[in-house]
């Protein structure tokens, strides 16, 4: 009778937790699926799974990992972020993972300005490549080492690697790696000035991240396609597809990207001469930038805010926010020398 009871008794263990294992899965997959689009939702998925950390097989803990340091990077938490992915280069066995990990951290040191040890996370990650036995883990690694190479300005480096990225997804024809993959192109051909080549790539993009329901390379694609506009001398047009998303930025919670859309439309109204609601905008752009503590941002809020307190003719303001410009712009050029150095030296390094 004992015995019957206690085989009853594994049964029920087992079928829990074969149970709590199919769950986590689904919150796993939900949370992929969601990472780029509803980070709330994702932070909600992700304390379910903690709940259940001590059951998670070895696969799925990595996962947990890898989509908190994600989310965590989304919410400034950088710190978290780069713990979460230690957790990760300390305890998996899967290189897929590994990678991910690496490039991730890399992302994260380089928004921090720690660049020798970006580089040389995102060049290990790089060169684990062939060795990546899962395409998807290999479009990952590829996605964000052009965007940090991009975001950090060195565009020489980012383009060999967009290009691979764009062979890489073409035979699958997934349109979330579209998405990914013509945005970075268009706005490597942006930033190289190629406005017919970038408008191109841009409308391919368009039509991939909606068809994927991504809606942060969504936002993105607005404000490039606001940049083009205004190269195109209408800003009329680039400043209503840049107010149309602002109240969807601030519900999706991303303060880099709130800043970013505020200091954007800024300069749009200013084209507009609306001086006034410039002004409260660049300055809402500015705000955020300071508390970020993020070079390029306060850099562009700045200078904005100097022309537009010049039109509102307060001499003062506009000299203060120009100062600041120009100190701000004299950082970015040493940090740029200091990148293109730290990317050198990662190189030997490697």
């Amino acid at each position: 009778m004992h015995i019957k009871k206690l085989i009853l008794l594994l049964c029920i263990c087992l079928v829990t937790s074969a149970g709590k294992s199919d769950e986590v899965d689904q919150l796993l997959a939900d949370i992929k699926q969601d990472i780029l689009i509803d980070l709330s939702k994702v932070k909600t998925h992700l304390s379910k799974v903690e709940s259940n950390k001590a059951l998670l097989t070895p696969e799925q803990l990595d996962k947990f990992h890898l989509y908190s340091g994600h989310s965590q990077m989304m919410s400034g938490l950088y710190d978290d972020a780069l713990n979460s992915f230690d957790k990760i280069l300390a305890t998996s066995q899967d290189n897929n993972y590994q990678a991910r990990a690496k490039v991730l951290k890399g992302v994260v040191q380089a928004s921090q300005g720690q660049y020798i040890d970006a580089f040389v996370n995102i060049e290990a990650a790089n060169g684990m490549l062939s060795e990546l036995s899962d395409n998807l883990a290999r479009k990952d690694v590829l996605v964000n080492i052009v965007n940090v190479y991009v975001s950090t300005g060195l565009i020489d480096k980012a383009y060999p690697y967009s290009k691979h990225l764009l062979k890489v997804i073409i035979p699958e024809q997934d349109p979330k790696d579209y998405c990914f993959a013509y945005y970075n192109a268009g706005k490597i051909e942006l930033l190289m000035e190629k406005y017919d080549v970038a408008r191109h790539n841009f409308s391919i993009a368009k039509k991939n991240c909606q068809l994927a329901e991504q809606k942060l390379y969504q936002y993105y694609l607005v404000e490039e396609s606001a940049r083009i506009s205004l190269h195109d001398n209408d800003p009329n047009t680039a400043y209503n597809l840049v107010k149309n998303k602002l109240k969807d930025i601030e519900t999706f919670g991303w303060d880099m990207l709130i800043s970013s859309f505020h200091i954007t439309l800024s300069e749009m109204a200013l084209e507009k001469k609306a001086v006034e609601e410039s002004v409260g905008l660049g300055e809402k752009g500015y705000k955020l930038a300071k508390k970020l503590n993020y070079l390029p941002l306060i850099k562009e809020s700045a200078r904005v805010l100097a022309k537009a307190y010049s039109q509102r003719e307060n001499e003062k303001k506009a000299v203060e926010y120009y100062q600041e410009y120009i100190d701000a712009e004299r950082k970015f050029k040493i940090q740029m020398r200091q990148r293109k150095l730290a990317y050198y030296m990662a190189k030997n390094q490697g």
